[in-house]
């Protein structure tokens, strides 16, 4: 079986890496943290013997990348992450049958992005 991959404990690896200014670097191990996250939020899965419900997702990872990518100047791209991680919320609803809790800050800051970028894209 594949080792299962680690992604909260790739925090302080993304953030050194931004500090060098290696920002595709950090962007592609953002990437693979997504897809774990994507991958917790959909589906049950098993953690230390115990089937868990799909986790909440955690939007440090889309948020990050959404700051790298507007640091690159592609504001396409900014977007889309954003918007992926709207989508993400919605099937997370879904999966969790309308139970799923969305707390913290990062929630409504990356909402409140998106909804700007959507006014001045018209």
């Amino acid at each position: 079986m594949a080792e299962r991959f680690l992604y909260w404990e790739q925090v302080e690896e993304i953030k050194q890496l931004k500090r060098e200014g290696r920002f595709r670097e950090a962007f592609d191990l953002l990437s693979r943290c997504r897809e774990a996250v994507t991958m917790e939020a959909l589906y049950p899965h098993e953690e230390d013997g115990y089937m868990r419900a799909p986790a909440t997702p955690a939007p440090w990872y889309w948020w990050e990348s959404a700051v790298i990518l507007r640091r690159l100047g592609d504001r396409r791209a900014e977007r889309a992450i954003l918007e992926d991680f709207e989508a993400l919320k919605i099937r997370h609803l879904r999966a969790t049958n309308g139970e799923a809790v969305f707390i913290g800050s990062m929630f409504p800051k990356i909402q409140e992005r998106l909804d700007k970028m959507r006014e001045q894209d018209g």
